[in-house]
């Protein structure tokens, strides 16, 4: 353990519970790096906003409506599966859902995608 790693875990645990690090507000340190990061609430879109997929987030959401998997979609797309769920959950954040399966029917309903 280096000695920054020592220090930084001393005054963890000398914090308070809540406690900012620095007393600045928004702002917090990450556990493992010791650095200061600026933590950002969601955004939240209002109704009438329109949703804007991309190409990429539509073309994977389209592949998952039709029961594939990350990996097969990755295979279809040429991208690792890893992209594919980065794809998805951009989706998914952008139509406010938290699975696969809403953010595919909310997508139809919104004529963002069409099945073939």
């Amino acid at each position: 353990m280096s000695v920054e790693d020592d220090d930084l875990r001393k005054s963890n645990a000398q914090a308070a519970p809540g406690d900012n690090r620095g007393g600045i507000p928004g702002w917090s340190q990450t556990p493992r790096m010791g650095r200061a990061c600026k933590l950002r609430p969601p955004q939240e879109r209002s109704p009438d906003m329109p949703v804007r997929l991309s190409r990429r987030e539509r073309d994977c959401l389209i592949w998952t409506a039709q029961g594939k998997s990350s990996w097969d979609i990755g295979t279809i797309l040429n991208i690792s599966g890893n992209t594919v769920n980065y794809h998805l959950k951009n989706a998914m954040r952008k139509l406010g859902t938290t699975s696969r399966t809403v953010a595919v029917v909310k997508a139809i309903r919104l004529n963002l995608i069409e099945l073939p």
